[in-house]
């Protein structure tokens, strides 16, 4: 069975519920449940599950919610963690929060789901925890200059400015842009990202002293990041600033969104991505659309999708598997799905660079990535997405979800996404082993392609670990 199939069994199940009970109830299953959940949802909005399938075997993936209609184990507040507001109410259960697209929909070219990744030019080695509101191009791809608007009644409670620099001394600016962190409510969290301007209600209140600034490099990029923590209330529809226009820089909004209530994500080590203040926030990820009213929801779904993995840049394509937004953990405990890490790196997920993602496309689930970071420079392979067709049997391009530690060596033939002049650029042969349940041993190859095998490691290989 193809990747990404809809369990009908499930389906079949959650129906009866609503039928016998009334109300909407959403229960995803989970690869390793925690506790007891209840489930709450927002009545007008609709549910949705996360499962995919690989070789006739039903395997539930590690994200097991989708949107607001999900799990959720308590009602926590995220006050206390990220220095939200402490006298925001609890997030209520009957009407989404939003109402109003951050960005008019005539000017998004599309909006990529979560879990897209960019291992080369942004450090995204995992699979990334945001939207990306894509916006409208003008001839020389410089997103054009759009308003963004505040998409509910929120607190905006920090404001970041992050200046680029180039040059080898990374003492020359070449943009700035900023980053609202806000909450609808006490229980959830939303930050927008490479917003080109503010509004001077917000601007005239990011003023020194500033809580803290940081010098950060990720991927291709060096920048300074500033932040300082306000209070600030920004009505639905009021105009929090601008995005796009700038040459050079991002050509889409990112929009990450956390809520506290519902089921933690599972990862195969859940330690991983707990963070040093002791809330795990990357296990907290949700999908911004599914907490705007439905004719919006509607409308902001229709535009999910992406450019197809074979670099063709004249359509945009569709994700046709659920959950339609995307999933950010795509961990299989026993398997090499999912993140990897190189030894040297602690648990905190923040510098991605020397890490591996072993995975399935954001758009197109059916086809398997290799998303590499830093850490294989010894057998020559560089940083970025390397993408492959699975198979479901045999030792060469198998599923990441079929390979066990069997104490086989497995095999894969890989294309780079992007096209170079119209020319798909050469093979990457890559050859991979779970030498056991929490340990990999990976490898580029000289060849252009597999062969018939055996395949060896040389001293060459990279070791990963969870």
């Amino acid at each position: 069975m193809n990747l990404g199939n809809i369990i009908t069994v499930a389906g079949v199940a959650i129906v009866l519920v609503i039928v016998v009970a009334g109300f909407f109830l959403f229960m995803s299953p989970s690869m390793r449940p925690k506790g007891t959940s209840t489930t709450i949802s927002y009545t007008k909005n609709p549910t949705t599950t996360s499962t995919i399938t690989a070789s006739g075997n039903t395997t539930t993936i590690a994200q097991n919610h989708t949107n607001i209609n999900g799990s959720y184990t308590n009602s926590s507040s995220a006050s206390s963690i990220q220095n939200i507001p402490v006298n925001l109410p609890a997030c209520g259960t009957s009407d989404p929060p939003f109402s109003i697209s951050p960005i008019q929909a005539q000017n998004i070219t599309y909006i990529e789901p979560l879990g897209h990744v960019n291992p080369s030019g942004g450090g995204h080695v995992f699979p990334i925890n945001h939207v990306y509101f894509y916006l409208t191009l003008y001839s020389n791809r410089t997103a054009i200059v759009t308003t963004l608007v505040s998409p509910g009644n929120v607190t905006i409670y920090k404001i970041e400015s992050f200046t680029y620099y180039s040059g080898s001394d990374h003492k020359t600016p070449i943009r700035n842009d900023y980053t609202l962190s806000f909450a609808p409510c006490g229980n959830a969290t939303g930050f927008f990202y490479h917003i080109s301007s503010l509004s001077n209600k917000f601007l005239s209140n990011f003023t020194q002293p500033f809580a803290y600034c940081n010098n950060v490099t990720t991927g291709a990029e060096y920048f300074q990041s500033c932040g300082k923590y306000v209070n600030i209330k920004a009505g639905a529809g009021e105009v929090l600033g601008t995005v796009g226009g700038q040459p050079g820089g991002s050509q889409a909004l990112d929009w990450v969104m956390e809520d506290f209530r519902i089921t933690p994500l599972d990862y195969a080590n859940d330690s991983r991505f707990s963070s040093s203040t002791g809330q795990d926030y990357s296990r907290y990820i949700v999908c911004p659309l599914d907490y705007f009213s439905m004719s919006v929801h509607n409308t902001l779904y229709g535009l999910l999708g992406g450019y197809p993995v074979n670099g063709n840049f004249t359509e945009i394509v569709k994700r046709t598997t659920p959950p339609l937004c995307g999933t950010t953990a795509q961990d299989i405990p026993g398997t090499v799905q999912g993140n990897w890490f190189a030894e040297n790196i602690s648990s905190e997920t923040f510098n991605e660079g020397p890490n591996l993602a072993l995975i399935h496309d954001d758009i197109n689930t059916s086809v398997g990535v290799f998303s590499i970071g830093t850490s294989m420079s010894a057998s020559g392979l560089q940083a970025g997405a390397y993408y492959f067709t699975p198979s479901n049997s045999g030792p060469v391009n198998r599923d990441f979800s079929n390979v066990t530690s069997d104490g086989k060596v497995y095999c894969y033939q890989t294309k780079e996404k992007i096209y170079s002049n119209g020319v798909l650029p050469p093979t990457e042969t890559i050859i991979l082993q779970l030498t056991t349940p929490s340990r990999l041993k990976i490898e580029r190859l000289s060849t252009d392609n597999c062969g018939s095998g055996p395949w060896s490691f040389t001293s060459k290989h990279t070791d990963f670990i969870r």
